[in-house]
This record gives structure tokens, sequence and C-alpha cells, in this order.
């Protein structure tokens, strides 16, 4: 288990590191939540789900 933790170890340390230094970034982060919520809410369906999650990590 410990191996486990430890291969999340740096690219959460590179998360932390983005977030404190690129608002921008925290900022899209939050207006793709927002997306996936609204997203959940009007029952997309798997073509459009496909689209979205394109959309937002071509941003990211």
């Amino acid at each position: 288990m410990n191996k486990f933790v430890n291969r999340f170890k740096f690219p959460l340390a590179g998360l932390v590191t983005i977030l404190k230094k690129d608002k921008n970034f925290l900022l899209h982060l939050i207006f793709a939540v927002l997306v996936l919520i609204v997203s959940l809410i009007l029952n997309l369906n798997t073509f459009e789900w496909l689209w979205i999650l394109f959309a937002i990590f071509s941003v990211l």
C-alpha cells in the first residue's frame, strides 16, 4: 500500500504548486467543476459527455 501512496506524491505536489502559482488554472478548475455539475443535471448522453470532457481537458 505504501508504494501505491508514494506514486501520487509528486503528482500531488505538482498540482499544489500549480494551484499556488497560477490563479488562472484554479479558475479553470472551478469552471470545469461547474460545467460537470450542470452536465449531470442536464443528463447528457455519452457523446455529449465525451465532448464536454474533451473540451475541459483541452483547456487544462
